[in-house]
């Protein structure tokens, strides 16, 4: 570099390719996670809760998402009527491919005509059209989000609970089912997280004496308490790292360090909210909280309750819905927010269209900044784990980012 020339390489983020670019080799398997969280983003923009449109609304654009011209008119739909919306838009791409609804996969150069005639005119009735149709595409991944598209238009968020999915939408739960023991980690996770999934067995944390100094806490997401790769343990690198290489020194180590059921359940994350408040009186005031996915609505729960903490830090954290009142309290007991996320992440497309949640809270009820590595790297796209590894932190030099969060925070005081 000559002097006084910039480096320009940080200028523009390091993007993969956009809309129909992700056909371009062929349905090529390597851009899978891209087309699924493209398919999730449209299906969220059909039939969002404004808020969640505006939460995703920059992240479609820079895929190459069109915005959709009637949004959120098909909710509620029986999935045969959804069956017949798809079937007749989808007939002039699927004339002469050998496919067959719920026994052979549609051709991917038929896929990529229909996603095609969707960006010309771009509705929310050629949305559940290309969702239906790729209830039936050969990859897990996107196979996977079709099924939590389809479910979300038969089912909305609010009906869950007490309309089966397996009986209002056979189809995209035969493809969520068949998904969950999928080789594809994340088609799997992003199946369970639709579903409301599989369960993790646990037991609650033992108790231990009062600690009158501050520590710091790392709460696990769904699903992650039984797992090799514990980021939340203080045997982990990721663990080790942050004491050792940031000024959260006083992160929690010992054997009794918190954990929770892992339930994809809001009864368990509530239910984990009050274990942790009732587990940090018995050891002491929080300065750092570091929570991953779900695991971030159990601190937030937490803090609802009577935690204070200074600093919040969300990594790729589907942020529920809360009530005016549940916002205020949790901003009055938080010092500083950082978000850590991924762009287009599959797991938090999938939860928003089950739960109605946001990839980052709204930032007039609770003030944050972000970490989103996109700029740096294509590979932080798509990835629901990215913030949770060891090599993340180096690479990046994360620990240097929550010094600079916490500069300035106070201790909370009670």
């Amino acid at each position: 570099m000559t002097p006084g020339q910039e480096d320009l390489s940080l200028a523009m983020p390091a993007m993969p390719p956009r809309g129909l670019e992700a056909w371009a080799d062929g349905a090529d398997a390597r851009h899978a996670p891209n087309r699924a969280a493209q398919l999730g983003l449209l299906a969220l923009l059909a039939v969002g809760s404004q808020d969640q449109r505006e939460a995703h609304r920059q992240d479609a654009a820079d895929l190459g998402v069109p915005r959709l011209g009637d949004e959120g008119s098909l909710q509620g739909l029986p999935e045969p009527v959804v069956s017949t919306i798809a079937l007749d838009l989808a007939s002039d791409h699927v004339a002469g491919h050998d496919w067959v609804p719920g026994e052979r996969p549609m051709d991917p150069d038929a896929t990529a005509g229909l996603r095609a005639a969707l960006d010309a005119a771009p509705t929310t009735a050629a949305v559940c059209a290309y969702a239906y149709v790729n209830l039936d595409n050969p990859h897990d991944v996107e196979r996977a989000m079709a099924g939590a598209a389809v479910a979300a238009i038969v089912v909305p968020p609010a009906f869950r609970t007490f309309v089966p999915l397996e009986s209002a939408a056979p189809r995209a739960f035969s493809a969520l089912a068949g998904c969950l023991d999928s080789p594809d980690p994340l088609a799997a996770e992003i199946a369970a997280t639709a579903l409301g999934g599989a369960e993790a067995p646990g037991l609650r944390a033992a108790p231990a004496g009062v600690v009158g100094s501050p520590i710091s806490i790392a709460v696990h997401g769904t699903w992650s308490r039984l797992v090799k790769d514990r980021w939340y343990a203080p045997e982990s690198g990721l663990h080790r790292l942050i004491r050792t290489e940031s000024s959260v020194a006083e992160l929690y180590t010992g054997e009794d360090y918190f954990r929770w059921s892992g339930a994809y359940r809001e009864d368990d994350r509530e239910r984990a909210a009050a274990e942790l408040l009732e587990w940090q009186r018995a050891r002491g005031r929080v300065r750092v909280a570091f929570s991953h996915s779900h695991g971030g609505n159990v601190v937030l729960g937490a803090i609802d309750r009577g935690l204070e903490v200074s600093l919040l830090v969300l990594m790729h954290t589907p942020v529920l819905p809360r009530r005016p009142e549940s916002w205020q309290r949790v901003r009055e007991r938080v010092g500083r927010t950082l978000v850590m996320r991924s762009r287009g992440d599959p797991v938090v497309i999938a939860d928003g269209l089950r739960t109605g949640s946001t990839p980052r809270p709204d930032a007039s009820v609770l003030p944050h900044r972000e970490l989103v590595a996109h700029w740096a790297d294509v590979a932080a796209w798509f990835d629901h784990g990215l913030f949770v590894r060891e090599q993340t932190w180096r690479d990046y030099r994360v620990a240097r980012e929550v010094d600079y969060e916490l500069g300035g925070l106070p201790v909370p005081h009670s």
